[in-house]
């Protein structure tokens, strides 16, 4: 495969991938809910005053209705310590609650060998195991505890096989996720993984298969979080997985055209022309992959620096590789360049494609930021001319948007993408994301989240610092230049949209920035700065920018 990208033979190289790339079985199983517990209150369809609620932080959730002139009550607590979910319900007229209750695996795309079954006139219980080897045995039960009145059991319920509709995995390229793999003398993560670590390129279609970057990714939240807290204890214990995945890349990066590209990988769920008009998407040097190792070389020889677990000859070979790789480029329309060639994608409709890969660099990366003022355009307009085009069209993708339109200092974009978050993505009675293509996919809500405070505050840069002898000037550069020698950096309201201080202002609490620092901002229905505390909780020094974005 390999070779054959390098002769510009992707169609080939596509085809060998196909029939000796890809693991066994070509698809994972999916992981599925214990069972659906169905209760079903015997009451007619005529309801008043009817309020839901759900408390996170306590795990609560409840219901208070009014049916026939009877008002009841149900509430909900999830224990996982006691391993149950209790269920209480109440009505303020004696005799008032009637109810059957169902335990059943609803879908399944796995084949289970056991049945529901009762035990007594109280119990209902489900087990079952998977028949293949080395599968999970599973049971539940559900007991109804009456004050007064008549509980009873009907018979035993078969369980059909079904489908379930969307097949559940890790998918390394949107969220943190674990996973395990192995090469010569490291680690390979690819795009998909499940309870198991199983690790094979697998699900077909290729174009969201064959990535190697998922290790890559992962780590990179091994450094953030040290950043974040100071934990050198931690970070002493995962620096192994770090060299190791550096390692990796040491092992898979191949020359091509005087520099060091990852091959064989492809832009994750795109496709691009060939010259001759066919569609592909195997290719060889992607930006995101560029972006990724520039962060992972920056990170590990910062991390050893910190741990003072020098290793000279690791130090100049990962330096040596990272000068290397391709450098961000801008394509003909002034954007940042996706693949190794200015290809076209091979869609229209991917004009707007719910990826963002080319800016990794930009958000979660720190590789792009105003101190470049070309790819820092450019970046600007490959995200303006994606989200022109449609893009955004999931969840997780519009979280993506807002993060980036932060990074981007595009205040109104931010602002939009968050409305349309919310109006288009997110559930009205829960404020879960809502997909698609799931029904609940948690990284709209986590990145939804995390761009609101990135609109508010930035911390990505640092002041570089010239050893012990003091600050030479105040060049801004990426978090990740491979020096621990520096001075960290934060932006105050760099993206706030006008919007949010349409209102009388507003204020925000508790924020943390990369070097241990805690922030709480207010301001003014201009928009203007009234207030900020910034307790930094490990004693390092900060440079502090307010909404200058140069």
């Amino acid at each position: 495969m390999q070779s054959l990208l390098k002769q510009g033979r992707v169609p080939e190289a596509a085809r060998a991938g196909s029939f000796g790339y890809v693991g066994a079985p070509v698809t994972m199983r999916n992981y599925e809910p214990l069972s659906d517990l169905e209760l079903v209150m015997n009451q007619s369809t005529s309801f008043s005053s009817y309020e839901r609620w759900l408390d996170l932080d306590d795990a609560t959730a409840g219901v208070y209705y009014i049916n026939s002139g009877t008002t009841y009550k149900r509430e909900y607590l999830a224990s996982n310590p006691a391993e149950l979910i209790a269920i209480r319900i109440v009505a303020d007229k004696p005799g008032s609650v009637s109810f059957n209750l169902h335990l059943r695996k609803g879908q399944s795309l796995n084949r289970w060998e056991d049945y529901s079954s009762k035990s007594g006139n109280d119990t209902i219980i489900i087990g079952g195991e998977s028949e293949d080897q080395a599968g999970i045995a599973f049971s539940a039960g559900a007991k109804v505890v009456a004050s007064g009145g008549n509980v009873y059991t009907i018979g035993d319920y078969i369980i059909d096989e079904l489908l379930a509709k969307f097949g559940n995995k890790y998918h390394a390229y949107l969220s943190i996720k674990t996973g395990q793999g192995h090469v010569s003398c490291s680690w390979l993560h690819v795009s998909f993984t499940d309870l198991w670590g199983d690790n094979a390129p697998q699900d077909n279609p290729y174009p969201s298969t064959f990535w190697p970057g998922g290790a890559a990714w992962l780590v990179t939240h091994m450094m953030e979080h040290y950043r974040f807290t100071g934990n050198k204890t931690l970070l002493e214990e995962q620096f192994t997985i770090l060299k190791e995945t550096a390692l990796f890349f040491v092992d898979f990066l191949t020359d091509y055209n005087g520099r060091k590209v990852t091959n064989t990988t492809l832009s994750l769920e795109n496709s691009y022309l060939l010259p001759s008009g066919e569609a592909v998407a195997l290719t060889l040097g992607l930006t995101l992959d560029n972006s990724l190792l520039w962060e992972l070389f920056g990170i590990v020889l910062e991390a050893q620096d910190i741990l003072g677990q020098h290793d000279h000859q690791f130090t100049v070979q990962i330096t040596g590789l990272r000068a290397q790789l391709p450098p961000l480029r801008v394509n003909s329309v002034g954007g940042i360049m996706e693949w190794i060639h200015d290809y076209t994608e091979s869609r229209k409709t991917d004009l707007g494609h719910r990826h963002f890969s080319r800016l990794f660099g930009l958000f979660p990366g720190s590789e792009i930021t105003n101190s470049n003022a070309t790819t820092f355009k450019a970046a600007k307009m490959s995200l303006q001319r994606r989200m022109s085009n449609g893009g955004g069209s999931t969840g997780w993708s519009r979280a993506w948007s807002i993060l980036l339109s932060g990074r981007a200092f595009l205040a109104d974009m931010v602002h939009s993408n968050v409305v349309q978050l919310l109006n288009n993505y997110t559930y009205a009675n829960s404020l879960l994301d809502s997909g698609p293509p799931a029904t609940f996919q948690i990284d709209g809500n986590l990145g939804g989240t995390a761009g609101i405070a990135e609109a508010l505050l930035q911390s990505h840069e640092t002041v570089h610092a010239n050893g012990s002898n003091g600050f030479q000037g105040t060049s801004l550069q990426s978090a990740s230049t491979g020096s621990r020698y520096k001075t960290f950096f934060i932006r105050l309201l760099p993206a706030l949209p006008s919007q949010w201080s349409a209102n009388g202002g507003g204020f925000v609490s508790g924020l943390l920035a990369r070097g241990g620092f805690k922030i709480d901002i207010a301001w003014s229905s201009t928009g203007d700065l009234l207030a900020a505390n910034i307790i930094s909780n490990k004693g390092n020094d900060v440079y502090v920018r307010l909404r200058l974005h140069n």
